[in-house]
């Protein structure tokens, strides 16, 4: 649909490769390679295709490759092999770069969704000699056991950490050192498995705990731990955001701000441990800077460590540089490049950086953030102590006391996305005919006559990703009757493109290499090169059906469903009053799962007796915005 300049999403999170299934418990440690040195040469081949850095991978790349492929050609199992890959992976200066399991990714993108999967809620850090609780989420099966941060695990179910079949991949960065970035291992667990852990919380005295494996996740940890601690004469709120969700922190922080914590004089927001989503630390920042959507104006303290990382980096690094908070712990991770995930198989995902952010990578990068108050952090079998939390409290109260009025919590506006369709009740039987809506359509967009009267169509404008500072250009060419391709380019990312050849809807990366689309993403492509709109669209749809009435961005709509040959199926929004198209949407498989892809369309403007939106914005699942503005408009 050519009139609504409809442009399928180019965002890398749904153009990156699907996960493999996960493996059962165990099964990562002990598989073997398919091939020796494969695994290792498959590393090499992503890096060199996709690795942001086009100098480094020209240069020295090869080089580095040739000087460790005899370590994994010699490779005798599966862990030799990685450890071969963490070796070239070690020597590559960027963050964001490890080999992971696929249990471990799967691990991750539960966590990064806040969906709840069955754990016991801690994870190994292993230091010379000795493994230790870390990521001990409250309310979680270990830390209702009473298993703390620093108690060193001597045993799993009776068996050394090291030589469990539970005791998942290494999942640090390979290039950042051990003692800044640890190493963290998961514990590989189905739901309802009992696990026994030899716990040493004291020197020299070891009990055993059994903790049963149950669903439980990070998201849900930060809600169970949030509470007001009184400290110093003063309510002091503490939130520990375990990691910045792609969705839901901005809603959770308004909840629990305007809710229980509510009492608040100060706020301590715990942002210790590996990172998140930073697209979302816009949002954040907004609760507590003065504007519309503040909701806090009061004293905040924000505790970092030497894991703290990604999106969590970022939020720390801008509380700090707006003066909205002061800093306390360690100097950060330095670890802000973006990463992105490629299926290398043998159960194994490489994890590495194939963009950047110009404004943070350029900054913060492998430039750790100094806290502005420096405390280091508890150590092995520090107990109960907790020294970066205790100095964080100290300054909250310091800091409330000394403020000139009290703190407040304030209504703000809801952050809650506004342009998510709702359905509105309504009898089949009220719903028009699709032939009265197509007609409608029609009419909307100038008519017949106006819909024919050329054979081509070039767009141009700006993009921009919504809440970062990365942004770029886009362009549209269509061609009478199915002819179309999109691309847009972004500092940083390179070009990504899409269209249709022939009839055969296609995507490209930066790399240029063209892969067919299948399923509702090519539909959506089958939809957008449709140059003569609702007059094409049952050549296009065998199957399109009046669903109902949906309310969006202040417009009431028809819902149509519309089913290619293919049965792939896609939803379309238009307008009732002016029979223009608001948005459409399907689902599309990601990197971090399947996600619903919308498109919205704004301020339609006349070009030669044509209706045109100029404002397209692309929502990936609620966790990427896509903004593009329209410039020019040349028919053909």
């Amino acid at each position: 649909m050519r009139r609504a300049l409809m442009l399928l999403s180019c965002c890398g999170i749904v153009a990156a490769p699907a996960l493999a299934a996960q493996a059962r418990p165990g099964s990562a440690t002990t598989t073997l390679p398919a091939a020796r040195g494969a695994l290792f040469d498959r590393v090499v081949g992503v890096l060199a295709s996709s690795y942001h850095d086009s100098a480094f991978r020209t240069a020295r790349l090869p080089g580095l490759a040739d000087s460790l492929r005899p370590m994994a050609a010699a490779a005798r199992s599966l862990a030799e092999e990685r450890a071969a890959v963490h070796a070239l992976l070690s020597r590559i200066p960027s963050s964001h770069l490890a080999i992971l399991s696929s249990n471990t990714r799967r691990l991750l993108e539960n966590e990064l969704f806040g969906r709840l999967a069955p754990t016991l809620g801690l994870q190994l850090m292993r230091l010379p000699g000795a493994y230790y609780a870390a990521m001990v989420l409250e309310g979680g099966p270990a830390a209702r056991a009473g298993i703390r941060p620093w108690d060193r695990i001597a045993a799993v179910d009776g068996v050394v950490p090291e030589r469990s079949p539970r005791l998942d991949w290494r999942s640090d960065d390979a290039y950042l050192s051990d003692d800044r970035d640890p190493p963290l291992h998961a514990l590989l667990v189905r739901d309802g498995e009992q696990v026994t852990l030899s716990v040493e919380a004291r020197p020299g005295g070891t009990r055993p705990v059994t903790l049963a494996a149950e669903p439980w996740s990070a998201l849900a940890a930060a809600r169970a731990g949030a509470r007001l601690v009184e400290h110093g004469g003063k309510q002091v709120a503490y939130i520990h955001l375990w990691y910045l969700h792609m969705t839901g922190v901005p809603e959770l922080l308004r909840e629990l701000m305007q809710g229980p914590l509510r009492a608040m004089d100060a706020l301590v927001l715990d942002l210790r441990g590996r990172g998140g989503n930073a697209p979302v630390v816009p949002a954040i920042l907004r609760l507590l800077e003065p504007g519309p959507d503040q909701i806090f104006d009061g004293r905040v303290v924000a505790l970092v460590d030497r894991q703290s990382r990604s999106g969590k980096e970022v939020l720390a690094w801008e509380l700090k540089r707006r003066g909205l908070a002061t800093v306390v712990g360690e100097a950060t991770a330095g670890a802000v490049i973006p990463a992105t995930f490629a299926d290398v198989g043998d159960e194994s995902v490489l994890m590495f950086p194939a963009v950047v952010i110009p404004e943070y990578t350029g900054r913060l990068e492998l430039r750790p953030t100094p806290p502005d108050l420096a405390v280091a952090w508890g150590g092995p079998l520090s107990g109960d102590r907790d020294p970066i939390l205790e100095a964080g409290l100290d300054e909250a109260v310091r800091r409330a006391a000394a403020a000139p009025r009290p703190a407040r919590v304030l209504a703000g506006q809801d952050v809650a996305n506004q342009a998510t369709p709702r359905d509105i009740p309504v009898h089949p039987d009220a719903l028009p005919p699709l032939d009265t809506v197509l007609g409608r359509m029609v009419r909307g967009l100038g008519g017949e006559t106006a819909l024919r009267r050329h054979r081509g169509l070039d767009v141009s404008g700006t993009a921009r990703l919504v809440d970062t500072p990365i942004s770029g250009t886009f362009t549209i060419r269509a061609d009478a009757p199915q002819g179309f391709e999109s691309a847009v380019t972004l500092t940083g990312a390179g070009t990504l493109r899409q269209g249709m050849d022939a009839g055969r809807p296609w995507a490209s990366g930066p790399g240029g290499q063209r892969a067919p689309l299948a399923g509702s993403p090519a539909a959506a492509i089958r939809l957008q090169s449709a140059f003569f709109g609702p007059l094409q669209y049952r050549e296009v749809f065998p199957t399109i059906a009046v669903e109902g009435l949906s309310a969006l961005s202040g417009h009431t709509c028809f819902r149509l469903r519309l089913t290619d040959a293919a049965s792939a199926a896609i939803t379309l929004y238009v307008d009732t009053a002016e029979a223009l198209p608001r948005a459409f949407e399907f689902r599309a498989a990601s990197n971090v799962g399947e996600l619903s892809i919308r498109q919205l369309f704004y301020d339609y403007r006349t070009v030669d007796g044509v209706p045109v939106a100029h404002r397209i914005v692309v929502d990936a699942g609620g966790i990427q915005r896509q903004e593009l503005q329209v410039e020019v408009v040349t028919w053909r």
